[in-house]
């Protein structure tokens, strides 16, 4: 079934609450914790869970393996996917290594690098291969997904020789929006908007305690960041504004600034 993207972005979290719950003594799940939890209102979770084909239970909800088996078949985590990592820097050795990956199906196979210093050595159970090693690890292992945690001006190159050894799908941890054909799929995690968010949270707290003032930091860049942040902060208004302005003053934000 083709579920609409705000059900599948909702659905992870749906997934990880109830194997929480079940591991620590629950047997049901409602729509009711769900919306308590994630401050979604339970109409919204109601008409979300409706294409599962579960049956609750009056005051007692959805029996809590089937509600997570059903979530499971619906994102595909019941089969096990094979990825490679490439990019063996702190991130991608720890993104290698999370062994909680294995609980959704989520197989790494292969961690790669073009660092000469580094190829060849071991991470754990990876030795890191160099990118020549590309094309008969994904053909001889059937991988589907590449994690890319490479800087930011090797991402376009990285992923464009991906998608000619058939690798469809892209999970990006560059600071950087990649181009690829219609048909390839890519999720991109932008860590700097993420601490934006998280900065614009402090900021805003700040702002209620301290009078609507808030400490400015070091020069004309930050300035013009402050009075983004002023311009929509008293406002309330969405974030997306106050993340547009900052990136339009400062660009992509990369790991080492």
């Amino acid at each position: 079934m083709d579920f609409s993207l705000r059900i599948v972005e909702r659905l992870p979290r749906y997934l990880q609450l109830a194997c929480h719950l079940k591991e620590t003594g629950h047997d049901h799940i409602s729509s009711s914790i769900l919306s308590k939890h994630f401050f979604i209102d339970q109409n919204n979770i109601k008409k979300d869970l409706s294409f599962l084909n579960l049956n609750g239970k009056p005051n007692k909800g959805y029996e809590i393996n089937e509600f997570i088996s059903a979530i499971k078949m619906v994102l595909g985590t019941t089969t096990v996917n094979r990825a490679i990592v490439v990019g063996a820097g702190n991130l991608g050795r720890a993104m290698s290594n999370y062994s909680n990956f294995a609980n959704y199906g989520l197989k790494i196979v292969a961690l790669f690098d073009d660092s000469p210093e580094i190829i060849g050595s071991t991470v754990d159970s990876f030795k890191i291969l160099p990118l020549d090693n590309l094309s008969e690890v994904i053909s001889k292992l059937g991988v589907k997904l590449a994690i890319l945690t490479v800087p930011a001006k090797s991402a376009a190159g990285v992923a464009g020789r991906l998608y000619e050894l058939g690798i469809r799908y892209f999970w990006n941890f560059a600071p950087v929006h990649l181009k690829l054909p219609d048909d390839a799929i890519v999720k991109s995690e932008n860590l700097a908007a993420s601490y934006m968010f998280l900065s614009y949270q402090i900021n805003l707290n700040n702002y209620r305690n301290n009078g609507g003032k808030i400490e400015m930091v070091n020069g004309d860049i930050e300035k013009r960041i402050y009075e983004a942040f002023n311009k929509y902060a008293k406002s309330r208004d969405n974030l997306i504004p106050v993340l547009q302005d900052v990136q339009d003053i400062r660009g992509y934000i990369s790991k080492d600034d």
